[in-house]
């Protein structure tokens, strides 16, 4: 289990599971017991009493059940009790996107602002967040228009940690850049190189996450080369959305709305494959069931051209 993987577990039970079974000894925890807590958690499980979606209740139910599995295995406790708890129905969650136009007026609103090279790059790549913090200027090829995602910087417990390999070995991949985007990150570059010669040698070179774990040059920096919170870019997009009068969308729905602006156009199978390789899927089929709704003009060319085949018309 990753560092990240563990924090965002024991987040869960501490906001979720502790403050309502945390009284109970886990040999003595029983099926009721749990309908019991995934009613409370749908009905006021969250921060300012509104119910829970399902998709979390259940996310709090797996989590339990990795941790009684575990428990088990170490003799804790002689069975996990949620093998006889059905595990809540999880609705596939609605994704909000941008439409090209309201994409562009983003990106019209921050031309000027000190980082629109990370934004014009979420926006032109669909990257994740943590992939586009994570930059170091080794991994762009300016010259060729190339840019290689191999490292990402993630949060553990409010903390930007650097994390040697995105999230799936499909993440870490290799990924073409259009002109303006290149443009746009060497102008980038240039800024940045006067204000490393600004601060002269107080500039750090290596940015050092709470373990010790670094990685030099990094693209995206303070004025001052420190490392930057991803989070950060999180609530600098939510102020943007509201100064440009956006409807709210969440950062990472910027990619989303890549996806679908590019799935939508796609002429073929290929051109889905080429999105999918893009996006860092770990294969094609996360890629049509995520996007799925938004080809049916491909299901539509499909219908009518295998009529054609079949019926000779």
């Amino acid at each position: 289990m990753s560092l990240g993987t563990w924090a965002a577990y024991r987040s869960t039970l501490v906001a979720y599971v502790i403050p309502r079974l945390g009284h109970l000894p886990l040999q003595e925890l029983t099926a009721a017991n749990l309908h019991c807590l995934y009613d409370d958690l749908e009905e006021s499980g969250g921060r300012r009493g509104q119910g829970l979606s399902s998709k979390t209740v259940l996310n709090v139910h797996r989590v339990m059940h990795k941790a009684m599995s575990d428990a088990v295995k170490t003799g804790k406790v002689a069975r996990n009790v949620l093998d006889s708890v059905q595990a809540p129905a999880a609705g596939r969650p609605r994704t909000e996107v941008w439409n090209v136009d309201q994409l562009r007026s983003f990106l019209d609103h921050v031309r000027k602002d000190r980082l629109y090279a990370a934004w014009l790059l979420l926006a032109t790549t669909g990257m994740r967040r943590g992939e586009v913090v994570g930059l170091a200027w080794e991994d762009l090829n300016l010259e060729v228009g190339r840019l290689r995602v191999a490292w990402t910087l993630g949060v553990v417990d409010s903390h930007p940690t650097w994390k040697p390999t995105p999230k799936s070995r499909a993440g870490e991949r290799t990924m073409a850049l259009d002109p303006a985007t290149v443009d746009a990150l060497r102008a980038h570059r240039s800024g940045q190189a006067q204000e490393r010669l600004r601060l002269g040698a107080g500039w750090p070179r290596r940015q050092v996450d709470w373990r010790g774990e670094h990685r030099e040059d990094l693209v995206f920096t303070w004025p001052d080369g420190s490392l930057i919170n991803p989070e950060r870019f999180s609530r600098w997009f939510r102020q943007h959305c509201i100064g440009a009068g956006l409807p709210r969308i969440r950062l990472h729905d910027v990619r989303h709305t890549y996806a679908t602006a590019g799935l939508t156009a796609a002429t073929g199978w290929h051109d889905v494959k080429i999105m999918s390789e893009r996006l860092g899927h770990a294969n094609l089929g996360i890629t049509l069931d995520t996007y799925s709704h938004v080809l049916p003009v491909a299901d539509e060319q499909t219908a009518h051209t295998l009529a054609r085949v079949i019926l000779g018309s």
